[in-house]
């Protein structure tokens, strides 16, 4: 399994000048533990941003267009702690940015198992943040 540090490395979460929350995985893992870790790792992140800024409701950029081999899902462990994740009442509309259609199958799939309704997928970074920045 890898380290911490090295896991850490595969993901980036980041507010844009657009004020979206941007959450970019650069590869993923078939190892149960470490997808463990990674939803771990960024769980703890959102929340601290989510506590940084108590009031705030956020729009959320899932960019997946890193991800381009088929690979397995997150372990069901881990598929659990993503969608308590997004059952937070304060992340509003989610866009998927990715050319996987396995990769974005899985994330729609924890996004409805969550309950959120304002998901939309597109194939690049411009069109999410597009919709995005509609309301």
């Amino acid at each position: 399994m890898k380290s911490e540090e090295e896991i850490r490395k595969t993901f980036k979460l980041f507010w844009d000048e657009n004020g979206i929350l941007n959450l970019t995985i650069f590869n993923e893992s078939s190892d149960k533990e470490e997808s463990v870790l990674v939803a771990k790792l960024i769980t703890s992140a959102v929340e601290n941003i989510f506590n940084q800024n108590p009031s705030k409701t956020v729009n959320v950029l899932l960019d997946l267009t890193s991800l381009k081999t088929l690979k397995v899902p997150p372990s069901s462990k881990a598929r659990g702690i993503y969608v308590n994740l997004l059952h937070h009442n304060r992340i509003n509309k989610i866009a998927i940015a990715g050319t996987s259609h396995f990769h974005v199958s899985i994330a729609k799939s924890l996004f409805t198992l969550a309950g959120k309704k304002k998901v939309n997928d597109f194939i690049n970074q411009k069109e999410a943040i597009s919709w995005l920045r509609r309301e």
